[in-house]
């Protein structure tokens, strides 16, 4: 049993999902039934429910009151089988902060050339990964490189334009 996305963003909404549950069978069977059940690794089970193959939340988890929450599933194949685990849920703190430690850059500067780095404030401590949504004010102009340096992606003219206006996407693991 496996739940490929095994965290909950502090807060999330009562009847959120929290993702799809897996199972591998080795007589290559997909037809698989979940429940929570009580057993070793059971503790919060009272705050989720499973429709078909799908982990809800049926309580609101805040962070850093509360860092993990346990469930124990069990899968039953077509053929009556089944198999029983505990799994660890993590209560995830979304990013609150970006910050660019420089914001200019020379006209006639060629392509790619950095302009600065990101630093992300996450409350879990983790390392924020940056992305430039599409379609976003002036983030054509611009690109991430080595994960978190913001770049030039075209050659700006002064009295062209003064200033760009982007946005920023930083996503924790």
């Amino acid at each position: 049993i496996v739940l490929p996305y095994p965290y909950i963003n502090s807060g999330k909404a009562k009847g959120s999902l929290v993702c799809d549950i897996q199972a591998v069978d080795p007589t290559d069977s997909t037809d698989f039934t979940y429940q929570l059940v009580a057993g070793p690794g059971d503790t919060n089970n009272v705050s989720f429910h499973i429709t078909n193959n799908q982990l809800f939340v049926d309580s609101v988890f805040i962070f850093p009151t509360t860092k993990k929450v346990y469930v124990r599933i069990k899968v039953t194949d077509k053929d009556g089988l089944s198999f029983e685990k505990g799994l660890t849920i993590s209560i995830n703190d979304p990013p609150t902060n970006i910050t660019l430690n420089v914001n200019s850059i020379n006209e006639n500067a060629v392509i790619g050339t950095i302009i600065g780095t990101f630093t992300g404030t996450d409350p879990n401590g983790d390392i924020l990964s940056y992305t430039l949504p599409s379609g976003q004010q002036d983030n054509a102009q611009f690109a991430i490189s080595g994960g978190n340096k913001l770049a030039s992606n075209a050659v700006f003219d002064y009295e062209t334009k003064k200033i760009y206006n982007i946005i920023v996407r930083g996503t924790d693991p």
